[in-house]
């Protein structure tokens, strides 16, 4: 089960998995993801991007954004 600390965390989902968002080797540093970011967690003086995981609001936007789908999608179960 899920602890009370990891309950309260919103990457946590009610199925007990967190999702995030990863930039892979593909990224060509467009900067698409980067200027949709709501959290503005994305570091764009880095190549290929890398995100923040700690200010990352799992949104998801920036997947969406890639035009070379470079964003992985990764989901988790927890125990």
């Amino acid at each position: 089960a899920v602890g009370a600390a990891a309950a309260a965390d919103t990457r946590y989902r009610k199925d007990n998995t967190v999702e995030a968002y990863f930039i892979s080797q593909r990224c060509v540093g467009c900067g698409g993801c980067h200027s949709r970011c709501p959290a503005d967690c994305i570091d764009a003086k880095k190549k290929p991007l890398v995100i923040d995981q700690n200010k990352c609001i799992r949104c998801g936007v920036c997947y969406l954004a890639c035009p070379i789908r470079a964003i992985d999608k990764r989901v988790t179960y927890c125990t």
